[in-house]
């Protein structure tokens, strides 16, 4: 629980003015439209049944395979589908580009039968392999990049079956994604300043769909949740000394307290009228009380 007040003497009138500041928390995400929970959801009510249902200490030592384990059959359908999807108007060999120190990882490669094509080359330094499934026209859905988290995104890349008619890729989700000829100097993501080297010739005429990088943590389940050795308590403190206004004429406290309190208050006296003989008496100041949390927290949310 946050506490906020603001000392504000009027030079005119001597008189105090309290400033209350709104937090205003906006959304950020991308829209999903479709018969199925995206991704984010089917994330948000995983890690909210883990909550839920499973002892602290068992959440925070979470593997993998504990984490997979517990995963009901709709929500890995929609983690091995809903990641990345676009609809081609004919068939297609799909490449997934992947950071060849993964291991097993997406999980729904093998699944999904995915399989490696045996070529590897390097990006960056990092040594990158390449899994390959043949896709009919229509919509093709693709898996999430890690349960674990913090591993590089995949890149995807396309080569039609057919030469006739040209490929086309539409309808593409997250809408931030993009299409670029496949070939020396092409970016594999449209938010990262990466680029594809000179690549071998079995990959020429292909075409890369450019993912996301930074939502190759949209599907972390592990490590996620944590405690903290500071939570808070009902005794205030992580006192804070600020502005939200002119700084020759006012001064914002704020300090933290658990949800138990839910009022706060302070006392204070201009420093002329405190250092004397006889100090003068405090003033008393009700703060703006408003709450702050952090869910991944388990000992202090």
């Amino acid at each position: 629980m946050r506490h906020d007040s603001m000392i504000r003497p009027n030079p005119a009138t001597n008189t105090l003015a309290i400033l209350l500041v709104a937090l205003f928390f906006i959304p950020l995400g991308q829209a999903h439209v479709g018969p199925h929970p995206s991704v984010h959801d089917t994330v948000a009510g995983i890690l909210n049944r883990f909550k839920a249902t499973l002892p602290t200490e068992e959440i925070v030592s979470m593997n993998l395979a504990k984490a997979k384990s517990l995963l009901t059959k709709e929500e890995r359908h929609i983690l091995a589908h809903e990641h990345v999807s676009f609809h081609v108007n004919v068939p297609v060999k799909v490449f997934i580009i992947r950071d060849a120190a993964m291991g097993d990882k997406p999980f729904w490669l093998k699944e999904r039968d995915f399989k490696p094509l045996g070529l590897k080359f390097k990006v960056q330094n990092r040594d990158v392999d390449f899994w390959v499934k043949d896709f009919q026209p229509g919509r093709v859905g693709l898996g999430i990049n890690s349960i674990s988290g913090n591993d590089h995104h995949y890149g995807v890349a396309l080569m039609p079956l057919k030469p006739e008619p040209k490929l086309e890729i539409t309808k593409m989700y997250p809408g931030q994604l993009r299409t670029a000829p496949m070939k020396e100097g092409t970016a594999p993501f449209v938010d990262k300043n990466e680029k594809l080297p000179a690549l071998p010739a079995v990959l020429s005429g292909l075409t890369v769909v450019q993912t996301v990088y930074e939502n190759r943590n949209d599907a972390k389940l592990i490590g996620i949740f944590r405690r903290t050795p500071y939570p808070s308590s009902p005794k205030p403190d992580q006192v804070i000394l600020t502005w939200a206004n002119d700084p020759i004429t006012s001064q914002t406290i704020q300090w933290r307290t658990d949800d138990t309190v839910d009022k706060g208050q302070i006392q204070w006296v201009k420093k002329a009228d405190f250092n004397r003989f006889r100090p003068a008496k405090p003033k008393i100041m009700d703060a703006v009380t408003f709450e702050m949390s952090n869910t991944n927290y388990l000992n202090d949310p």
